[in-house]
């Protein structure tokens, strides 16, 4: 039995409530394709009560990865050495259908804009987590930007928490003049986003490694200076949050495009939803011949979310990245 969810905005999860009775016999396996292996998947249920099946949307990249589909299939282990009406296997099953929102990866995050959140080592900060979104669009110089790698895979834990594991390179290589070194810098990005879609309950965390490197240069009295890379980042951010329920969709801006956001309205509402905030970052000085010059790390030990105005946001992609900013 092929299942497909053919709508272009909505994620579907497939519930598959077996009504015939059990039998060593009698098998049936979920499968879906694997496209980073490129190879079909089987999980038997033949003994499951209930189970649940993420279909994503029908967006271009979705049906490139044939991620929209799946398969239920019954196998009758007693055909074709028992030939009979009594060897016929009947199944019987009820299937619920019920569209969800589409979630497909973590655009940015952040908890308030104010610098309230203590680290290890002293200091103040921001707790940002800028995901999946087109920064350069908002670099006013010449620049050449690249998404590469892009992978993404979607399932159900169980009934109702359904799981986006995402990872994903960014380049990006700004030109600042004929004297001057390009600003270049790379991203490795890896998100779970855990979801539950009856009660709200959010849980997403990533992992960020980043490099930051001058470019080869001549300067104004044309002396060479070798590409340098610089500096290492390694940073990983996690937020657990609950009732997370109220999303709109829209545009949000010329850098986002369309997204879906929700955002608490009060101090009060962010420290009654928020559960859990981490984050921690090593940074790694490097030489022009790339030897250590220091490292440095630093983690978060708590949050002032006492003062008025303090604000969550999360925004999240919800269509095929490209048509982002299309109404």
């Amino acid at each position: 039995m092929l299942l497909n969810n053919s709508t272009p905005d909505r994620s579907l999860v497939i519930s598959y409530q077996p009504e015939h009775e059990a039998d060593a016999e009698y098998k049936v396996y979920y499968a879906w394709y694997d496209h980073e292996i490129k190879e079909m998947q089987f999980e038997d249920i033949s003994e499951v009560d209930k189970f649940s099946i993420l279909l994503d949307a029908r967006t271009e990249e979705a049906e490139k990865n044939f991620q929209n589909f799946a398969l239920l299939i019954f196998v009758n282990r007693k055909c074709p050495d028992v030939i009979g009406l009594a060897a016929n296997f009947n199944p019987k099953f009820k299937l619920k259908a019920s569209p969800i929102i589409n979630i497909d990866d973590l655009i940015y995050a952040n908890v308030s804009d104010k610098f309230i959140h203590n680290y290890s080592d002293g200091s103040k900060g921001q707790f940002i987590i800028t995901g999946r979104m087109d920064i350069a669009r908002a670099i006013p110089l010449a620049y050449s930007w690249e998404l590469k790698n892009y992978s993404r895979h979607k399932r159900m834990v169980n009934e109702s928490i359904a799981v986006v594991e995402v990872s994903f390179e960014e380049y990006l290589n700004i030109y600042n003049g004929p004297t001057l070194p390009n600003t270049i810098q790379e991203w490795d990005k890896r998100q779970s986003i855990f979801y539950d879609i009856l009660t709200g309950h959010t849980e997403i965390m990533q992992s960020t490694k980043t490099s930051y490197t001058r470019g080869e240069y001549y300067d104004a009295e044309d002396r060479l200076h070798p590409l340098h890379r610089y500096k290492l980042t390694d940073e990983t951010h996690h937020i657990v949050l609950e009732d997370v329920l109220d999303f709109s969709t829209g545009i949000i801006s010329d850098v986002v495009g369309k997204a879906h956001a929700f955002e608490t309205n009060s101090t009060e509402h962010t420290q009654g939803i928020l559960k859990t905030l981490e984050h921690s970052i090593t940074e790694t000085e490097l030489a022009v011949d790339g030897q250590i010059l220091g490292t440095t790390s630093k983690s978060l030990v708590g949050s002032d979310l006492s003062a008025d105005g303090i604000i969550i946001n999360l925004w999240f992609n919800c269509a095929n990245f490209w048509d982002k900013w299309e109404d």
